[in-house]
């Protein structure tokens, strides 16, 4: 049944209401929300299940309406504040029913209170948050960082926003500054003094192995309680179950453990401070500004796991120090002046069994985000993962090898044209890898017209190619970039797909521009001997 509740003064406008409703033929349809709204005070509207429900849901419409409308006239700001049904209940605001309608399942009412009631109550309960949550900002303004005072000021954020008054209370009673944007600066600042570092900060992980988050002030003390979260990616795409939590111990330090899964060996690792979690769930734009400065406190890395890596990058050969015969062989009618026999001498070293794949150059630019790709990356006749990767720079080759120094604490680098040819030799004198036969039948090196493959062929597939120490693909399939001075030609051995068997031959040698990149230029690298 419709009722109006505020007297005799309220009769015309129901009567009003009725005659432009005939086609209900009553009024007891009529809804509450329709309730003529007068100056001076401020409404709400609720509809429930019962008529308790629906006089719960106006209160929290009214109380959002009064909060708005307060914040209106101090800021001028308009923004919609949501009240939940724990506030309304606190808040003991007299507020009287204008407004009724009960019907079978559902119930509608409309209240309102005096915008003078309004204010006078309002100031009255923000005096009594600002004297409670005023000392939460002085001891976060006087403190060292540290899980307690950041924990007080998330749960201080929290109670001004579920009140309703995170964009009304100021710090002062008849100041500017609001409370909320005080306590959030000043996490904001500790957030700043805060060192966090990660153990390993790179290289490799190895099976069950852990990283360990540690945070500290600027005096070097450790920071404990700080919740965590730790997110690991491959490629932005998520590794694991996500997220990983934790707390920093006394040590101000927390371990997240490597997960499984993934196509990769490099995964990268995010570590963020996990303050935004300890909001309130109501508390929405709290959240917001928790996730701001939880960023503040993070740190990232990429690793790579040690057991894929050794099976990504295959095996490398040991080539002992002394001297060995450089350049043709005796008799060599192919071989011009420039490839003179000479002797030569090298340390000890080890040279990788097959030229560097593409599978291999993805995990270096997955690893490290290089951001300049090979030249023909997307081209699919160069881009078979195991192919030698091609359309790289020296430049390039050396950045490859650099990253895999730091992963595997050797020292990665491009061979000399001594160092290749040595190893391409392997104790012998002769012209090819093989020994002396011409590759001609094609099974032996992928070089112009070898009747199988039009373009890099993947490594080891003419397996009767190998040389007796097990290196394979030093004649044909790519060119392989060697070490020089920079003020001399880039050099590189071995010929490719794209020369005749004649310049597959080990003494030959290639000048090319540093520059430049070529679709059949790879290389392959050495490290050096542990000292």
């Amino acid at each position: 049944m419709y009722r109006f509740l505020n007297g005799q003064s309220r009769v015309w406008f129901a009567m009003a209401v009725c005659s432009m409703a005939l086609a209900l033929q009553s009024c007891t349809s009529v809804e509450p929300d329709l309730v003529k709204q007068e100056d001076g005070y401020l409404y709400g509207y609720g509809k429930g299940g019962s008529p308790e429900e629906a006089e719960l849901e106006a209160k929290r419409d009214l109380i959002a309406n009064a909060l708005e409308s307060s914040m209106r006239k101090r800021s001028g700001e308009s923004r919609r504040i949501i009240v939940t049904g724990e506030t309304a209940r606190g808040i003991s605001l007299e507020a009287k029913r204008v407004a009724e309608l009960e019907e079978e399942t559902s119930a509608s009412v409309t209240l309102r209170v005096r915008e003078e009631d309004w204010e006078s109550y309002e100031a009255g309960r923000e005096a009594a948050l600002r004297k409670e949550l005023a000392p939460a900002l002085a001891r976060l303004s006087g403190a060292r960082p540290g899980a307690g005072s950041a924990e007080e000021a998330v749960s201080a954020l929290s109670k001004l926003e579920t009140a309703g008054v995170d964009g009304l209370l100021t710090v002062e009673e008849g100041g500017t500054g609001l409370l909320s944007d005080a306590i959030a600066d000043q996490l904001a600042r500790l957030a700043d003094s805060v060192s966090v570092s990660l153990v390993p900060a790179d290289g490799l992980l190895r099976a069950g192995q852990a990283v360990t988050v540690r945070l500290t002030d600027a005096g070097g003390n450790p920071i404990t309680g700080i919740p965590l979260e730790a997110r690991w990616s491959l490629g932005g795409e998520p590794v694991g179950e996500l997220p990983q939590s934790g707390r920093t111990d006394g040590q101000g330090t927390a371990g997240f453990q490597v997960p499984a899964g993934g196509e990769s060996p490099a995964v990268s690792l995010r570590v963020t401070a996990a303050f935004a979690g300890l909001a309130d769930a109501d508390a929405r734009q709290t959240a917001v500004r928790l996730s701001s400065i939880d960023k503040q406190l993070s740190v990232e890395a990429t690793y790579v796991l040690d057991e894929s890596l050794a099976n990504r990058f295959g095996s490398f050969i040991r080539v002992e120090a002394g001297t060995f015969e450089m350049g043709a062989v005796p008799g060599d009618k192919r071989a011009p002046k420039r490839e003179a026999a000479r002797s030569a001498e090298t340390g000890t070293y080890e040279i990788a069994a097959h030229p560097v794949t593409n599978a291999q150059y993805r995990l270096f630019l997955d690893a490290t985000g290089y951001e300049k790709a090979p030249e023909f990356f997307d081209n699919p006749d160069y881009t078979v993962p195991d192919q030698p990767v091609v359309g790289i720079t020296r430049t390039d080759a050396e950045a490859f090898a650099a990253w895999l120094s730091g992963v595997t604490e050797r020292i990665v680098r491009l061979p000399t044209e001594a160092e290749w040819e040595k190893a391409a030799k392997a104790g012998r004198t002769v012209a090819f890898p093989w020994g002396d036969e011409n590759p001609a039948d094609g099974s032996r090196a992928n070089f112009r017209g070898n009747g199988r493959f039009n373009r890099p062929s993947p490594v080891g597939s003419c397996p009767d190619g190998a040389n007796p120490w097990g290196l394979h693909d030093m004649a044909g399939n790519v060119w392989e970039l060697v070490a020089t001075l920079p003020q001399e030609p880039q050099i590189a051995k071995g010929g490719s797909w794209m020369e005749g068997p004649n310049d597959v031959r080990i003494s030959n040698r290639r000048e090319l521009d540093s520059a430049k990149t070529y679709a059949d230029v790879g290389f392959r690298v050495v490290m050096e001997e542990n000292k």
